[in-house]
């Protein structure tokens, strides 16, 4: 048996394997994953397009004065 046959009957060994449909299966999660790390990514970089543009924060700690958006978002990227 040279390596070219070798090599395809373990691929079909693996393919019918338990192996296999795990592969498959983690494969999907990080495919989901990576969807949701973009879709953050955009939301994310959206509001921080509005950094530094003067934009203010009504209620924000619920006392109705107004707060720079600037410190808001400040907060919300140190949690």
């Amino acid at each position: 048996m040279d390596k070219f046959e070798e090599l395809k009957e373990y691929r079909e060994e693996y393919l019918q394997s338990d192996w296999s449909r795990m592969d498959l299966f983690l494969a999907e999660k990080v495919r989901k994953q990576q969807t949701e790390i973009d879709n953050l990514k955009s939301f994310y970089d959206y509001f921080r397009q509005l950094y530094g543009a003067g934009l203010q924060i009504a209620n924000w700690h619920k006392n109705g004065a107004l707060e720079p958006f600037d410190n808001f978002f400040d907060s919300a990227e140190q949690k």
